[in-house]
């Protein structure tokens, strides 16, 4: 993931190659900007140049035409009489994120407030709920591997072991508490003491190890395998 502000560089590449905002428009628009487009409520303009891709909201370029660059890269574009398609230059502002989610207008807050009541909802009142609590209490009891019960139920085989462990469905009653565990993984970069990362099975810790050898190529990393004691405390 790019840290934010990442593709801002663009935008200012593009003023310096003379880039302005003139008659309701942008002028003077450098190879590899498209066309201003709507899509998901904002105009935007998209940029291709070999295998680099990057999408700018049409107001971010605006601002920074007419109010100069943003303070922070966090920085974020408001319009200020919330119409999230007037991108004329003197209704749009630098603010902050904290400033920005303040500014919105009667219809979002309720948008909001109604996809936060849909993700708090649980089990079958949820709208994402593909399965029914007799199917729950069935796949509690099962003793098949999660790729059969995955493809019987139509879920997925995460669905299954998260319902298993009891990270899914937690409010309905019966559930077994899980056995302790006896084993962590840990991953440790060669002459530290301290682990890098920590996994309850061999796979998960294979991938941290895989992981940590990309983004550190120069150095050395191993997986160890120790056992718990019963009053270690599962972190």
């Amino acid at each position: 993931m790019k840290p934010q502000g990442y593709w801002n560089f663009l935008i200012q590449e593009a003023i310096d190659a003379g880039m302005t905002y003139e008659n309701g428009g942008l002028v003077n628009v450098p190879p590899g900007f498209s066309k201003p487009g709507y899509h998901q409520g904002y105009f935007k303009i998209s940029f291709r140049r070999g295998r680099m891709r990057a999408t700018f909201n049409l107001a971010r370029i605006v601002c920074w035409l007419v109010n100069g660059p943003p303070p922070t890269p966090g920085h974020q574009v408001d319009h200020i009489n919330r119409i999230k398609t007037d991108d004329s230059p003197e209704n749009l502002r630098w603010v902050t994120h904290r400033e920005n989610t303040q500014n919105i207008s009667e219809e979002d807050k309720v948008a909001r407030l109604a996809m936060l009541d849909s993700r708090l909802k649980r089990g079958i009142e949820s709208k994402y709920c593909k399965l029914t609590e007799t199917q729950v209490a069935e796949i509690r009891a099962s003793k098949e591997i999660s790729r059969i019960l995955a493809d019987r139920f139509g879920v997925r085989r995460a669905t299954i072991s998260r319902i298993k462990r009891g990270d899914r469905w937690k409010h309905l009653p019966g559930l077994e508490p899980a056995p302790p565990r006896e084993w962590i993984f840990e991953v440790f970069e060669v002459g530290y003491t301290e682990p890098k990362a920590f996994a309850w099975s061999p796979r998960t810790a294979s991938r941290h190890l895989s992981t940590l050898r990309q983004k550190h190529p120069e150095s050395l990393f191993r997986v160890a395998k120790r056992k718990l004691s019963p009053s270690s405390p599962e972190s």
